[in-house]
């Protein structure tokens, strides 16, 4: 009787180390003090896929696989985190910028929204400058 939840488990059971290893790999991600660039996270996440599937097909795992699928998923938490991340920043207003006038031209790209601060709507640009010298900000605006 003592096998029986054990065996209803079945491979839920097995999850825990890997979703805990990804957990681990997020968290040390956010600890970074500034972010790598978008491809090396990208190089990360292939090697964490490619990793155990190259030793696999080479037949040469034996007890290492757990370890190695470990390492795996604690790489994908990494590696995801982190390119979404440096992903999300690529959009951000420059450093440079903020604070500063801007002379924006664009299209109303989304319909108008109330809130308790006033109306927010969605920018399409088409143009932007400060003081007559075309920059460079995101697409989108908010």
């Amino acid at each position: 009787m003592d096998t029986e939840p054990a065996r209803r488990r079945g491979w839920a059971g097995g999850l825990w180390p890997g979703l805990l290893a990804f957990v681990l790999g997020t968290g040390l991600q956010l600890q970074q003090s500034a972010l790598y660039p978008s491809w090396a996270y990208t190089g990360l996440l292939l090697l964490a896929l490619a990793c155990p599937l190259v030793l696999s097909l080479a037949g040469r795992l034996g007890g290492r696989l757990s370890c190695l699928l470990l390492l795996s998923c604690a790489l994908s938490g990494f590696g995801l985190t982190g390119w979404r991340a440096s992903s999300y920043s690529a959009q951000a207003l420059s450093p440079q910028l903020e604070g500063r006038d801007l002379l924006v031209t664009g299209l109303v790209a989304g319909m108008p929204q109330w809130h308790e601060s006033g109306l927010r709507f969605r920018l399409a640009l088409e143009t932007a400058s400060v003081q007559g010298v075309a920059v460079r900000i995101p697409e989108k605006i908010d």
